[in-house]
């Protein structure tokens, strides 16, 4: 997510492994700022890679609500036409995520 937000950015690397790490721009806001503000308006932009693909999909939409998983759910909806419930939360303490979870939900064909 490229964003005017305080955060600068954020960025999740994951691996078909199930690996995941991530960062934003400024990790050092404090714990007073509501995270629609933090974020702000700008791009989801995801990049999906598959060693049988001949190049990488880039799918790329408006940060509209500086919800993570509400701009990620509008993402899967008009970029990739995927219709699914889509909810994520975090516990930081401090600088350090403590914990995440999520769920994402979607219709078989």
């Amino acid at each position: 997510m490229n964003s005017d937000g305080p955060l600068r950015g954020i960025v999740g690397i994951a691996s078909g492994k199930g690996d995941l790490r991530g960062y934003v721009g400024t990790p050092m806001l404090g714990n007073d700022l509501p995270l629609t503000d933090a974020v702000g308006k700008g791009m989801v932009q995801i990049v999906k890679n598959h060693p049988d693909w001949p190049r990488p999909y880039n799918g790329i939409t408006a940060i509209r609500h500086g919800d993570i998983d509400r701009d990620i759910g509008i993402y899967l909806a008009e970029s990739e036409q995927r219709s699914c419930a889509l909810a994520a939360a975090t516990v930081v303490g401090g600088i350090l995520c403590r914990a995440a979870g999520g769920y994402l939900i979607e219709q078989l064909p």
